[in-house]
């Protein structure tokens, strides 16, 4: 079984996220997992750490949505594998319908429906062809160009049934660790739980 390590707090500075990123290198920890941050932000966060000099796997779980365009999203995703040397799980969510309204001016009306059309549009962008995507609430019609770089797994956060059934549809990872435990006991989470 793996196991991974996750930063178990917000991070202020990067030298508070070294010792962490030591376990999963000197260990047999899989990856390095981090949370949104609205103080530092994660995919800075481990490209910082990449350059302090430990180059590890890490997991996004989960970014949210509201904060950026889904062409951003791949770019840093795709930016933060080829920074690190190393196979990034990306996992997206999106976010209290408090928090999208703060940002957004109003919460999806369908929470399925926007993470069904970010999750085309981020995925669509890392298989390295142009996107030509109009949606209720994402649209892109541009490309990043194909680059090299370590594979990326892209995740949804499962909070509910339905979010674990589009899981199982779009995403490669189903990441659990804030999901109510009754949701696991009634119903096994799609492809892999988002831990390796």
């Amino acid at each position: 079984m793996d196991y991974s390590i996750l930063v178990p707090f917000l991070p202020r500075r990067t030298e508070q996220v070294l010792p962490f990123a030591a376990l999963v290198e000197w260990t047999g920890a899989a990856r390095l997992w981090q949370g949104q941050s609205l103080l530092m932000e994660p995919f800075q966060t481990f490209a910082a750490v990449a350059g302090a000099g430990f180059r590890v796997p890490t997991g996004l779980g989960v970014t949210l949505m509201p904060l950026r365009h889904p062409f951003e999203a791949a770019h840093k995703v795709k930016s933060l594998a080829m920074a690190t040397g190393n196979d990034v799980v990306a996992g997206f969510g999106p976010g209290a319908k408090t928090f999208q309204r703060s940002l957004l001016g109003a919460p999806y009306r369908s929470q399925l429906t926007a993470v069904r059309e970010y999750m085309t549009v981020v995925r669509g962008l890392l298989g390295g062809d142009p996107v030509d995507f109009d949606g209720e609430y994402y649209s892109c019609h541009a490309g990043m160009g194909p680059a090299m770089s370590p594979p990326v797994r892209l995740g949804l956060g499962v909070l509910r049934p339905g979010m674990a059934r589009l899981a199982g549809e779009v995403a490669d990872v189903a990441i659990t660790w804030l999901t109510p435990a009754r949701l696991p006991r009634r119903r096994r989470p799609p492809r892999d739980a988002g831990g390796g």
